[in-house]
Order: structure tokens, then C-alpha cells, then sequence
């Protein structure tokens, strides 16, 4: 099942953590030179590494989920393009084990999100995406001016 929630954090929270990965020192990694796509990974492997900006970045959403275990947490920055490109994130480390899922934006722009071979959620500003169970899924850039910035988090 897949919940969608608008105003998922509070405004003073979400607009700490939009400014904190804005900022020019946030160390992003360049996945995708060709469409402008970067990464910053918080939870790899159950906690195997944790980013510095983790508990900055993670704390209230975490206790909104309440999850168990984190398995992986990132987000991505994906930049504005002359057409729509869709990414799909996968993770051996995720295959083989069930886990939840939570999608969330922090710009409104043309963007969107898909489950494989499902409708598009559109991106707007500080809206999640609950999945209750593993599924492939899409995120998009944009192609009006700004960019998309997703944080996903899997967990149990």
C-alpha cells in the first residue's frame, strides 16, 4: 500500500533540513554527469556508515516512522534538464529483504514520483510517500527552473 502525506514535517524542521542540503559546503557525490544527478548517502548498510549530517538530517523524520532499523538513507539532488529523465535507485544490499519505504520532496516542480508501471505522484514541497512493502519505483528531475531534491529512506 502506498500513503501519500502533504506536510509531512513540521514547517520549522523541514525548512532546516531544505537550508542544510541547499547549503554550498552540503558534500554531495556526482552520480550521473550526463543529467546531473548527485547523492549523498546517510545509512549504508544497517547502519554499517552513517554520514556526519545523519542525525541533523534524519532525527524528526525518524521519529515520525519509527522505525526498527534503518537500512539505507540517502538523498539526491537531481538537476533541471531540457526533458523529464527517470531514475530508478537500486540497492543490492536491499535485495532479498522486506522493508518500507518513505519518499520525500523537498521542491514542487514538474517532477514526480512512479511506481513501476503505476501512476506518477507529482512533487510538491515537503510532501512523503509511505510504501509499505519493497516495489521498484521512479524519480524524476524537473524541466522548469530550480532542480528536485528526494530523500528516501528504507527501513523495517
Amino acid at each position: 500500500m502506498i500513503t501519500v502525506t502533504n506536510n509531512f514535517l513540521h514547517n520549522q524542521y523541514f525548512f532546516s533540513v531544505y537550508q542544510r542540503m541547499h547549503a554550498r559546503d552540503f558534500p554531495w557525490s556526482l552520480c550521473d554527469t550526463k543529467n546531473i544527478k548527485l547523492r549523498h548517502d546517510l545509512v549504508l548498510g544497517q547502519g554499517k556508515y552513517i554520514s556526519y549530517y545523519t542525525p541533523v538530517l534524519l532525527s524528526d523524520i525518524l521519529k515520525a516512522i519509527k522505525p526498527e532499523v534503518v537500512l539505507e538513507a540517502y538523498a539526491c539532488f537531481y538537476g533541471t534538464g531540457s526533458k523529464i529523465i527517470e531514475f530508478t535507485e537500486e540497492s543490492a544490499f536491499l535485495n532479498d529483504k522486506k522493508y518500507k519505504t518513505l519518499v520525500l520532496f523537498f521542491n514542487s516542480n514538474d517532477g514526480y514520483f512512479k511506481i513501476v508501471g503505476g501512476d506518477t505522484v507529482p512533487s510538491v514541497e515537503n510532501r512523503a510517500i509511505l510504501i509499505d512493502s519493497p516495489v521498484p519505483f521512479i524519480i524524476s528531475n524537473c524541466t522548469k527552473p530550480g532542480n528536485q531534491v528526494v530523500l528516501t529512506i528504507h527501513y523495517q
